[in-house]
C-alpha cells in the first residue's frame, strides 16, 4: 500500500518508533541530494567504513517522484 505521507524535499521524515525496534545507538543523517557525496566522504574520514541501509520511497503523484531513504 502506498504511504499516505508526503514529506517535503529535504524536510523531516516521519519515523514513528512504534514501527521499528529501538535503535538508540544509530545515527540517522538527512542531507540534500547535492550534499550526499560530501557527507559520505566526511563520514569515511571520521572512521566510518560501512553503509548499512539505503533505500527509496516512491511517490507516484509527486514531482520529483523518488526520495532516497
Amino acid at each position: 500500500m502506498p504511504s499516505s505521507q508526503t514529506p517535503p524535499i529535504a524536510g523531516g521524515a516521519v519515523d514513528p518508533p512504534s514501527l521499528r525496534p529501538q535503535i538508540a545507538d544509530a545515527i540517522i543523517e538527512r542531507v540534500e541530494a547535492a550534499q550526499l557525496h560530501s557527507k559520505l566522504a566526511a563520514l569515511r574520514a571520521d572512521g566510518y567504513t560501512m553503509l548499512l541501509d539505503i533505500g527509496a520511497a516512491d511517490y507516484p503523484l509527486r514531482s520529483p517522484r523518488f526520495d532516497v531513504v
